[in-house]
């Protein structure tokens, strides 16, 4: 059968990044996530739709002044720490 097992097998250095606690979510019309904190090192948007400007559709960072339009196969990285974004 198939398991789950949780361990640091690999570790992170400047060179490799651990990605940990994935989730993927599809969002309907209309639908959205409200302002929020994501509380972990930094957070990694990959765009799978592009949407278009006169539906909404903006990742939306307040206290940096920055809102960023999906555009499918883009990557959206997020330091929380720093507050850097990188597209």
């Amino acid at each position: 059968g198939f398991y789950f097992e949780e361990g640091a097998w690999e570790r992170p250095t400047p060179r490799r990044i651990v990605i940990r606690d994935q989730t993927m979510v599809k969002y309907s019309e209309s639908n959205g996530v409200p302002p929020h904190v994501d509380g972990k090192d930094a957070t990694l948007l990959i765009y799978l739709n592009t949407v278009d400007a006169k539906h909404g559709g903006r990742t939306v960072f307040v206290e940096d002044g920055l809102a960023v339009a999906p555009v499918q196969g883009t990557a959206l990285l997020y330091k929380s720490q720093t507050g850097m974004c990188v597209r």
